[in-house]
């Protein structure tokens, strides 16, 4: 059904047109209006595209557009450089001072003990430059190496004990490879050459590539780790447990004679009676007979066994959930599949083999107490 009307019936204004196909311009079109005021700016209300946007999308149409990750980033745990530990310190608030003057307010915090004060910097430029400070001062003090600066190191097997170093960092370094350091390896008593060689090589992404390598310099060779030694690393210069010579500030002393001298500059005779300097009996400092690295290792291999006691709890806590969970399984299904009891019987095997592993471990520890 179409409805028409006549529209001369109704009476029209003369304001009012009819439509007949020509557009006509309105008001504010038309070149006789007066012009809006020039000086008054319209505030922005609403974001609009940028008109430009389409010549940026083109510029970048070639390269690769990464898609947008659908897990958040998250930033990880800032790691914290190795602390110092101070020994000697006369007025703790003179020091306090010192070091917020040198460092600043938000960059260090201190922990006393009884024998020496533990100051942990917040960042690596913070502690390098409290080493200079402590150095100026003369302060009797340890610490440890940043990990940024800490070299990864290989050990290739099977070279001639005349190869010369540089020739091996050159090769090495033809292949790509960013050596800091090559020595060759010496036995530990008749201190005669080895065909081992430690490469220390910067910390990059690539460094692991070296285990690729199979021949160097015409000679089948192999790329192994260091040897992780048990023992409890001793200072050179001090005598003392726990650190290295080359981030010791304390006091020289003689491994033979407990004097305070370095090692090297001993001017007694091989013949004449030893002294320990940490424990003074009559033996040297790197005895390991020594009452004080006794006890030193008792505690580690104490901790260990503690460690290894508090996984084996978790290691029982994961049975005693997978015995609940055969049991809930047994009564919902009274007959399961195949499937179902191969792969609940690998998980419990796993987990017993493992807690066995970790109770062989214990024992083994527990004998060296």
């Amino acid at each position: 059904m179409v409805l028409e009307y006549d529209l001369s019936k109704y009476p029209t204004s003369p304001d009012c047109s009819t439509k007949t196909g020509k557009r006509y311009p309105s008001a504010s079109s038309n070149p006789r209006s007066p012009d809006p005021d020039p000086n008054k700016k319209t505030q922005k209300l609403f974001i609009t595209a940028n008109r430009y946007e389409l010549l940026a999308q083109s510029e970048s149409a070639n390269s690769p557009v990464n898609p947008p990750s659908e897990t958040p980033i998250i930033a990880g745990k800032i790691k914290l450089p190795p602390p110092m530990f101070v020994k000697g310190v006369i007025f703790f608030p003179d020091l306090c001072s010192s070091l917020i003057e040198i460092i600043g307010v938000d960059n260090f915090f201190c922990k006393s003990s009884t024998d020496s004060l533990k100051i942990q910097t917040s960042n690596p430029e913070s502690y390098r430059i409290l080493i200079h400070f402590l150095k100026d001062k003369k302060a009797q003090y340890h610490t440890f190496q940043l990990k940024e600066d800490k070299p990864t190191r290989f050990v290739i097997r099977n070279l001639h004990t005349s190869t010369s170093i540089d020739l091996i960092k050159s090769e090495l370094e033809l292949r790509l490879f960013e050596v800091r350091k090559v020595t060759n390896v010496l036995h530990k008593t008749s201190k005669c050459p080895l065909p081992l060689f430690f490469v220390d090589l910067e910390p990059t992404y690539y460094s692991n590539d070296i285990f690729k390598l199979s021949s160097l310099l015409y000679i089948k060779v192999k790329v192994d780790e260091p040897y992780n030694p048990k023992v409890i690393s001793q200072c050179l210069n001090c005598q003392e447990y726990g650190h290295t010579r080359a981030y010791c500030g304390y006091s020289a002393r003689c491994v033979s004679r407990s004097a305070f001298h370095s090692s090297p500059e001993c001017s007694k005779l091989r013949d004449s009676p030893a002294k320990c300097a940490l424990c003074s009996g009559d033996h040297p400092a790197n005895y390991r007979g020594c009452s004080v690295y006794k006890e030193l290792q008792r505690r580690k291999n104490l901790s260990q066994v503690m460690f290894l006691y508090q996984k084996m709890l978790d290691i029982s806590l994961i049975m005693y959930k997978l015995a609940t969970q055969q049991m809930v399984l047994h009564q919902t299904f009274p007959h399961p599949t195949p499937r179902l009891l191969q792969a609940n019987h690998k998980t419990f095997l796993h987990t017993n083999q493992l807690l066995t592993l970790i109770l062989q471990i214990s024992w083994k520890n527990l004998k060296l107490l």
